[in-house]
C-alpha cells in the first residue's frame, strides 16, 4: 500500500469517533483527539525527561515545548492513565512532532514513534480484563513506511508487541475494528483525504488478526 503524506493533519484523523470511540461490547476503540495544551507542568516535564532523551535535548533549547503537547485522554481512561501527543506541524520541536506518551503511576512511557509517518492513530482498551491492556497502532518511517501493533500492559507497566518483538507491517497502514461477535480485530487500511486535507477517512481492507486477544504479546 502506498502511503500518502498526510501526517501534518493527524489531529483531524478519524473525526467520526467519539471521546471513547466505538464502545460496543467491552472494547473502547478511539483515535487521539486534542483537548487542552499542557502549557507549563513541572511534573510532566520531569516525566518526559525520564522517558525521552530527545525531549530533554529539545526542551533545553525550547522552553515552550509543552505548549505543543496536548492531552488526548478519553473519558474511558479517566482515573486509569493520561495520554498526550505533540502537535505534528510545529518545526520548533523537531522530531518530537507527533510523538505520543502515556503517563501511569507518576511515570511516562513513549508509545511508538512518528517520524516520517502518521504516529499513533488508533487505541483499543478493554476495562473488563483482569490484566487490562491498552492496544495501540502507530506508523513511522520516512523512507520505508511501516506500521506496528503494540500494547501497554498495566499489570507490568511495560510495552509489548504482537507475535514477536517490534513486528512490523511494511508499506502498510492498520486500524482496529470490532467483528460481528465483538472480537477486537486488526485490519489493513488506506487513508484518503480531500484536496485541501481538511477531511481524512479510512477505508478498511483485509483482516490481519481475527481476534487480537488470542495473539501472544512479547
Amino acid at each position: 500500500m502506498k502511503r500518502k503524506s498526510l501526517f501534518i493533519v493527524i489531529p483531524l484523523l478519524l473525526s467520526s469517533l467519539s471521546s471513547c470511540g466505538n464502545d460496543t461490547g467491552n472494547y473502547h476503540i478511539f483515535a487521539p483527539e486534542d483537548k487542552d495544551a499542557v502549557g507549563e507542568s513541572a511534573f510532566i516535564d520531569d516525566y518526559l525527561k525520564d522517558a525521552s532523551p530527545l525531549y530533554s535535548v529539545i526542551s533545553a533549547k525550547n522552553s515552550d515545548v509543552l505548549s505543543y503537547l496536548y492531552d488526548v485522554t478519553p473519558s474511558c481512561l479517566n482515573g486509569v492513565c493520561e495520554l498526550y501527543r505533540f502537535r505534528f506541524n510545529i518545526d520548533s520541536i523537531g522530531n518530537l512532532k507527533g510523538e505520543s506518551f502515556l503517563v501511569y503511576q507518576n511515570k511516562a512511557y513513549q508509545l511508538g514513534g512518528a517520524f516520517g509517518g502518521y504516529g499513533l492513530t488508533h487505541y483499543a482498551y478493554d476495562s473488563t480484563e483482569d490484566k487490562p491492556l491498552l492496544y495501540f497502532i502507530y506508523s513511522y518511517g520516512s523512507g520505508a513506511h511501516r506500521s506496528l501493533v503494540n500494547a501497554f500492559d498495566f499489570s507490568s507497566s511495560s510495552i509489548k508487541s504482537v507475535e514477536k518483538k517490534n513486528k512490523e507491517f511494511w508499506n502498510a497502514d492498520l486500524q482496529f475494528s470490532l467483528s460481528k461477535d465483538k472480537k477486537l480485530q486488526v485490519l489493513y487500511s488506506t487513508y484518503d483525504s480531500n484536496a485541501d486535507l481538511t477531511s481524512i477517512s479510512m477505508s478498511q481492507g483485509e483482516v490481519v488478526y481475527e481476534d487480537l486477544s488470542l495473539v501472544a504479546l512479547v
